[in-house]
């Protein structure tokens, strides 16, 4: 491997004699420092030096016959950056004639010291002006291609529209001059007090706030609604934000459009594989209890394709959907998974009614012929349908719905089969005991995970996390034993005593805000909201922060309210967890008005691959600043998503990346 040889110092030395250079040339050489020197007389002498091959150092003899140090100096200062000048030790103080320092040549330690120490200074003021160089050359490349753009786009700071591009000035009327005027003078309606928050928390560092609508007034008296695009940025070295008048409704469609077809299949219309498996996968067991997969294959379908050629299977496969689009809604995620395979995700359906969905299935598919083309068809499929139980991973249960699929072709199609439970009761049995044990030796533990700014990754509170501890002292993850806990009834027992921790906790130390989440079966609990006033009576409450998962807020509005009202009522706040999956849950926000919003964990691991993602992710955050909440990005794994909650103007983070979960404390 090669390495670049060290620049050799230039230095010139301005003195009647070679003495003062050679001793400078010598002591540097001997302490392994490249140096070529020159030496002049005069002032002319060294501006001659300086236009020519130049100089990094400059050593002056102040008392040089004829030679004036302040016009050395001058002289030196012409070039950017200005280069250093050292004078002989001697009764002329360097400040008198604008000399960086003096030296004693005397010396050699002190006189080599001064020398490297004002050549790296010059260095790094080079290295600087470069870049400044850069980024002044950068910065008005910039400018020339917003000038030149076909978006409206302006700067503006402390409020005030600093510059315009034409687009901009075109936007607002050919009349209008906006530059020296306040924004928001140029805007109406509802969305532009949105835009006066945001404005101040982009100038704030908050980040970058979510699309903003508002009616842009135009210079002759009408209005338009237009969508603001906000975004820290520099106008000639300055902090500023940038603005673009992004899309009007007919573009905004368009965009939404764009974001359909990259989760559409193309032939029937219906969600893709991609979209389906993404959904799958974001099942969480406190979200999705009990959730069903369905799985619909077409019969035969191989001597069918080859029957009508691949158009026509294409149209076949468009006219089964067409029927299934009748039984299912948004929410299932109809997809066509690959081929003849269709998938559907539903909610908990008890047995009886999914055997009835199984039946109206198959009839909806083989009561009618098909027509395709110059041919009518009969068709029938085969249905599978799997129960989630929460302990399998989702692919898992995919598995199992495919599996009862195929057996159910298997045994001659056109009809519909529900896949067993998996074979874990003994391993059910198994937890559900060991819980019961370690609540009766008092072997639940508590571990606090820390919540931090998305900036700084300072601590503001954390979050209590149950754990059993087994006998050999182990401690095991809450999925097994929290879902035998659902199982045999226990949860509301787990969850009163996490809060009976929670509450010495705050009584011993009094850190907030401590997180702590509450399940569903509490909620269905009428006495829990009583229960919970009378135990943390007297603002006993004050930094614990309740968590709630905004599908169970949706499912039990009522009960989450009365809830809600009770923790407030004892110096508490609440926060909707897992929050951005439920399709009702900005409805539930303004039920609820839930002090902090945690993003789902799956949105934010999906920041980087699925537009749509982001678009949810700067929803909510436009949606805590409408409501005054604080956002939290939960289970932040990677610092690649970082810059992306930052500049949505994501507040906190929680999650491996910052902090695993630690700091145990026994439960009982």
């Amino acid at each position: 491997m090669s390495h670049e040889e060290p620049t050799p110092l230039r230095l010139l030395v301005v003195d009647g004699d070679d003495a003062l250079k050679e001793n400078a040339v010598r002591a540097l050489r001997r302490r392994g420092d490249p140096v070529s020197a020159a030496r002049v007389e005069d002032t002319a002498g060294l501006e001659t030096v300086l236009a020519g091959d130049g100089a990094d150092l400059v050593l002056l003899h102040p008392h040089l016959t004829g030679v004036d140090p302040a016009a050395i100096v001058a002289a030196a200062t012409q070039p950017e950056p200005p280069v250093p000048v050292l004078l002989l030790a001697g009764s002329t103080p360097p400040a008198a004639v604008g000399a960086r320092d003096r030296v004693d040549p005397d010396d050699p330690e002190d006189l080599v010291h001064r020398l490297r120490r004002e050549a790296a200074d010059l260095a790094a003021r080079r290295r600087l002006s470069l870049v400044e160089r850069r980024y002044r050359d950068s910065e008005r490349r910039a400018h020339e291609l917003v000038d030149r753009s076909r978006d409206p786009i302006a700067y503006i700071q402390e409020g005030i529209l600093v510059h315009a591009n034409p687009a901009f000035r075109r936007r607002l009327g050919e009349e209008a001059e906006p530059e020296g005027t306040p924004l928001l003078e140029w805007l109406r309606g509802e969305g532009r007090e949105a835009v006066k928050k945001a404005l101040r928390r982009t100038e704030g560092g908050q980040g970058r706030p979510g699309p903003l609508s508002s009616e842009l007034l135009r210079a002759g008296g009408h209005s338009e609604t237009v969508q603001l695009d906000l975004r820290p940025a520099d106008h000639q070295g300055e902090p500023a934000i940038q603005l673009t008048l992004q899309s009007g409704e007919e573009e905004g469609a368009l965009r939404q459009r764009v974001r359909r077809l990259e989760h559409q299949d193309p032939i029937t219309g219906l969600f893709n594989r991609q979209h389906f498996l993404q959904n799958l996968e974001a099942l969480s067991p406190d979200r999705d209890p009990g959730a069903v997969v369905v799985c619909l294959t077409v019969d035969h379908f191989e001597q069918l394709r080859e029957r009508l050629n691949p158009a026509g299977a294409d149209a076949l496969l468009a006219r089964i959907a067409e029927r299934l689009r009748r039984r299912f809604s948004p929410r299932h995620h109809l997809a066509r998974f690959q081929g003849s395979r269709f998938t559907a995700v539903l909610e908990a359906l008890d047995t009886p009614t999914l055997e009835r969905l199984g039946q109206a299935l198959c009839r909806d598919i083989a009561d009618d012929l098909f027509e395709v083309g110059e041919h009518s068809l009969p068709v029938s499929a085969s249905i599978g349908i799997a129960c989630w139980d929460g302990d399998e991973s989702p692919v898992e249960l995919l598995e199992r719905a495919f599996d009862a699929a195929r057996e159910a072709a298997d045994g001659g199609g056109n009809t519909a089969r529900l896949a067993p439970a998996p074979d874990r009761g003994e391993e059910a049995d198994d937890w559900l005991n060991a819980l019961e044990r370690a609540l009766a030796e008092d072997r639940l533990v508590h571990v606090f995970q820390p919540v931090g700014d998305v900036r700084s990754a300072a601590t503001h509170g954390g979050e209590l996390l149950v754990r059993l501890r087994d006998r050999e002292g182990t401690l095991h993850p809450p999925g097994p034993f929290l879902s035998a806990a659902r199982r045999g009834g226990l949860m509301p027992r787990l969850d009163r005593l996490t809060l009976d921790h929670a509450a010495e906790r705050l009584a011993r130390d009094g850190s907030g805000p401590l997180f702590l989440k509450v399940a569903a079966e509490s909620l269905e609990e009428a006495d829990f909201p009583a229960w919970f006033g009378d135990r943390f009576a007297g603002e006993g409450a004050n930094g614990l922060v309740i968590e709630l998962a905004e599908a169970d807020v949706v499912a039990h509005l009522k009960a989450a309210v009365a809830l809600a009202e009770a923790v407030r009522a004892a110096g508490g706040a609440v926060a909707l967890e897992h929050f951005g999956t439920a399709p009702d849950g900005e409805a539930a926000q303004e039920r609820v008005q839930a002090e902090y919003l945690k993003i789902d964990g799956e949105v934010i691991a999906r920041l980087e691959e699925d537009p749509d993602c982001l678009a949810r992710l700067e929803g909510i955050v436009r949606l805590a600043g409408e409501t005054g909440a604080t956002t939290i990005a939960e289970q932040v794994e990677s610092a690649r998503t970082l810059p992306m909650l930052w500049q949505a103007g994501v507040d906190r983070i929680q999650g491996y990346f910052l902090h695993a979960p630690g700091s145990e404390r026994a439960a009982g």
